[in-house]
């Protein structure tokens, strides 16, 4: 998978792996933000909800658990960005 990204300088080629790497990057730098303590709650909240489900839990690998967060975390984006939410700690 190939990602092209167009800049004021020029376009970007990224590999899946380079932009993972790049993502990652990011999430290393600000694990100590805010953001950083809400995606803790939201994952122990997410891990709770699951564990709570015995027959998804037990049939669920470690494959289905992790595309179960990320994606939860892509619509959790959608959700920050197309409204107009504020967040209270």
């Amino acid at each position: 998978m190939q990602f092209k990204i167009s800049t004021a300088e020029g376009e970007l080629n990224l590999k899946l792996e380079d932009l993972l790497v790049q993502i990652l990057n990011q999430v290393f730098e600000s694990s100590d933000s805010d953001l950083s303590k809400q995606v803790d709650i939201i994952i122990k909240s997410l891990d709770k909800m699951i564990s709570s489900f015995d027959d998804l839990r037990l049939d669920s690998s470690l494959k289905q658990t992790l595309s179960i967060y990320f994606l939860a975390g892509y619509y959790y984006k959608i959700f920050m960005i197309k409204n107009n939410v504020t967040t209270e700690s």
